[in-house]
């Protein structure tokens, strides 16, 4: 039969002395049994195709890469010697596979760790220089969240290359970037609540950013940390307060990334309609507020 090796599962162990007498019965020559331990639920219990949650389609709808799926489950079984920050692609693991650093305990599969081996994924792709699928699959996938919201003018592959170098250490799975934590990325906040920060003349405020703005050189994170800091100096403003109103200025959040990260990822040109979104804003409140007066 030409069969020299059997790799299985320790379950089909009590079995082997039967298959080695059907061999010995025809004659045949019995290939070499060896028996895997077990992957098991993370709570200890035996995986089961019953179980939705491990089928393949599952993972990929969830958006899982088929590498990072393959490094996972080589993870509680041994036989792979490898870093814990490096995912191997299918070639690469066939060459590194050793049986005798199987494990002999039956092994737990961590989601945990599947969302790291995602990350590290996305961050090897980055490297190696595969932008291009990683920019049209979050173009798709921004689209489909908010189609009617936004133009394809909005996710130009500069700007979603940009993106990813930014946010590769923020996120196991590309459709992260469609939630709520990451919205500022592809929308102008509509309102701008500044109840509980302490900025007494925010159109003024705002008139003078969008100048600081204008006329800077460099736009990297530290050179507008350093300008926004003059900035509220000149304003004669706190500067803690005036961060967080700029942050719900750009982004529309009382929490998240620095005003530095968000106007740099954002780029200057967006960076300046946010700021000018917000001045109309703040300018229509206070036009209400005098007609209320």
């Amino acid at each position: 039969m030409k069969i020299t090796h059997v790799l299985r599962g320790v379950e089909w162990q009590l079995s082997t002395p039967k298959h080695l007498m059907i061999y010995q019965a025809f004659g045949w020559t019995p290939p070499k049994y060896a028996h895997l331990p077990l992957i098991m639920n993370n709570d200890g219990t035996k995986l089961s195709k019953r179980q939705g949650d491990i089928h393949v389609e599952h993972f990929m709808k969830m958006g899982y890469y088929s590498d990072a799926l393959l490094n996972y489950i080589t993870l509680p079984g041994g036989g792979f010697t490898k870093g814990d920050n490096e995912v191997l692609k299918l070639d690469e693991l066939v060459k590194i596979f050793d049986i005798s650093t199987v494990k002999r305990s039956s092994g737990r599969l961590d989601p945990a760790h599947l969302d790291r081996l995602n990350q590290l994924f996305i961050q090897r792709k980055i490297a190696d220089g595969e932008m291009n699928e990683l920019t049209e699959q979050i173009r798709k996938i921004v689209m489909s969240k908010y189609s009617g919201n936004i133009s394809l003018d909005d996710l130009s592959t500069e700007y979603l290359e940009q993106i990813m170098c930014w946010c590769q250490n923020r996120i196991s799975r590309l459709d992260e970037l469609a939630g709520s934590d990451f919205e500022f990325l592809w929308l102008k906040p509509d309102k701008i609540d500044i109840s509980n920060i302490d900025i007494s003349n925010p159109l003024e405020v705002l008139q003078s950013c969008i100048e600081c703005v204008r006329n800077m050189d460099t736009f990297d994170e530290s050179s507008v940390g350093s300008e926004m800091k003059k900035n509220a100096k000149r304003m004669k403003v706190k500067f803690a307060p005036y961060m967080k109103f700029l942050r719900m200025c750009l982004s529309g959040l009382k929490e998240g990334p620095s005003v530095g990260e968000i106007m740099t990822v954002l780029g200057k040109s967006k960076t300046l309609e946010r700021l000018k979104h917000a001045s109309c804003i703040c300018e229509e409140k206070e036009s209400r507020t005098r007609t209320e007066s």
